[in-house]
């Protein structure tokens, strides 16, 4: 679904400092070029959209939190079309999406439904090219481990929020690791209340949900949490990533030519030292080049005597070719 619009309210998933505009540096990155508006992606299981008002109830709220992009889980919406569009009344939001089981179930998946599951996820990964930027986000029911980030530094930030590890976390971690991808979560410090994306009936929160991204794209990150912005009474929280995309410059040497203000030399007595100063360096240069000259003839006069007279007897041919071409004519 495709959201347009920008928030103002304290619990806002842009940040109101950052403007999109086109700047060689991003942060304290000087080697990247930031060429593109922040986008706001998000992912949310909603439980439900099969009841009167739910969708125009997300279209508002995702317009409300500034919410560009989301992916939803468990519509519970039935269909016989392959895909279904459902537009906004304003035509500015659209929602497109599959047909769900005919019990409409949203239950988790037994183990080989799983297995299907990640088989196709992997070959649909393989397709992807490496170069591109994608993006895999949903309720994957996947819980990691605190520190997880010690046994894989390459895929696992240092900011997980269990003190175990599940079946669907090994899985996740092992998709991330075969086709190079982060979870975005985990790379920002954030406190515990915003770490947990749903909420046990007894009371007792978890982290299951997830936006992971190909780690060629993760500095484009800005940042991850878990918000309360969209409410659809669901026992699950929207967690949404501030995405601006930074290309990495050229690597070249950087210009050390030095850059002049001309406009100085509007200036009358600016003008007058400058003149002055570029007199002085052109006296330097012809004392310098009449300098090199001596050198030279000394060096001549250090030679054979061989390779000398070689040398003036081509000087005097010289001369008797100007002498003749001088000469004038009876």
């Amino acid at each position: 679904m495709k959201v347009a619009g920008r928030l103002s309210t304290d619990d806002s998933m842009t940040d109101q400092r950052e403007t999109g505009r086109t700047s060689r540096t991003v942060g304290l990155d000087k080697g990247r070029l930031s060429a593109f508006e922040p986008l706001v992606i998000s992912t949310y299981n909603v439980r439900t959209l099969h009841q009167k008002g739910k969708i125009h109830q997300l279209f508002m709220g995702c317009a409300d939190a500034g919410v560009d992009i989301i992916g939803i889980q468990e519509h519970r919406l039935i269909t016989s079309n392959y895909t279904e569009e459902i537009w906004s009344d304003d035509r500015n939001w659209v929602m497109v999406y599959s047909s769900a089981t005919k019990q409409r179930q949203g239950d988790c998946l037994p183990t080989p439904d799983k297995d299907d599951f990640y088989t196709s996820l992997t070959d649909y990964l393989d397709q992807v090219k490496r170069h591109k930027l994608h993006l895999v986000l949903g309720d994957f029911n996947a819980r990691v481990w605190l520190y997880s980030h010690l046994s894989h530094p390459e895929v696992i930030g240092g900011y997980c929020h269990h003190n175990t590890t599940n079946d669907n976390g090994e899985r996740l971690v092992n998709l991330c690791q075969e086709h190079k991808m982060r979870p975005a979560q985990m790379k920002f410090p954030q406190p515990r209340s915003r770490q947990w994306t749903w909420s046990h009936p007894a009371g007792s929160v978890y982290h299951l949900d997830h936006i992971l991204i190909n780690s060629k794209w993760i500095n484009s990150l800005r940042n991850c949490r878990a918000y309360n912005s969209v409410e659809l009474d669901s026992d699950h929280r929207i967690v949404s990533i501030r995405l601006v995309t930074s290309l990495r410059t050229s690597k070249g040497k950087p210009c050390k030519r030095p850059k002049f203000n001309w406009k100085k030399l509007q200036d009358p007595v600016t003008r007058e030292m400058f003149q002055l100063e570029l007199s002085i360096d052109s006296k330097f240069l012809m004392w310098k080049t009449h300098q090199v000259l001596q050198i030279d003839m000394h060096t001549l006069k250090q030679r054979s005597r061989k390779l000398q007279r070689q040398w003036l007897a081509s000087v005097r041919l010289v001369e008797c070719q100007v002498e003749y071409q001088t000469r004038p004519s009876d």
